[in-house]
């Protein structure tokens, strides 16, 4: 089963370096609040809004500040 908060893309993508869809523990590192931070055309949702959301990404990278670390890889 594929876990997204510890199988990310593991590439840079939105100059993440080694970025994942889901950091747990660190938002700044996570390339679903980077897209709901942004203002951009790689904001989420990409439709119909130029002002940010400070509730949603505010309980967003609450959610993922409180989640546990990974397991370390064999």
């Amino acid at each position: 089963m594929f876990n997204v908060r510890c199988n990310g893309l593991a590439a840079n993508y939105l100059f993440l370096v080694q970025a994942a869809l889901i950091a747990p523990g660190d938002p700044s590192k996570s390339v679903l609040s980077r897209r709901m931070h942004s203002l951009s055309t790689s904001r989420m949702p990409p439709l119909a809004t130029a002002i940010l959301d400070t509730e949603g990404t505010t309980l967003v990278d609450g959610w993922i500040a409180s989640m546990p670390a990974c397991p370390a890889e064999p």
